[in-house]
């Protein structure tokens, strides 16, 4: 799912925790690196989209899920 997405419940009972992993996969994870920068009027540094950069999608092994992926690119800005 686009991060730039409304996301929508799809989980029945947020105390179930063995669905929300599996709904929302998070025996995955994905590393987003990017150059920021310091603006004067801000207090947090703002992301330079054009330098992020994806990591491959990495599995927890203990989970058995040990599908192989492919490297996962940025769509053009």
């Amino acid at each position: 799912m686009p991060l730039d997405e409304f996301d929508i419940q799809r989980v029945y009972s947020i105390h179930d925790a063995k669905q929300i992993i599996e709904v929302y996969q998070l025996w995955k994870s994905q590393l987003v690196f990017s150059v920021a920068e310091h603006l004067e009027k801000t207090n947090l540094p703002v992301s330079l989209s054009f330098t992020s950069v994806i990591s491959q999608i990495m599995c927890d092994e203990a989970s058995g899920r040990r599908s192989s992926f492919s490297n996962v690119k940025l769509p053009s800005v």
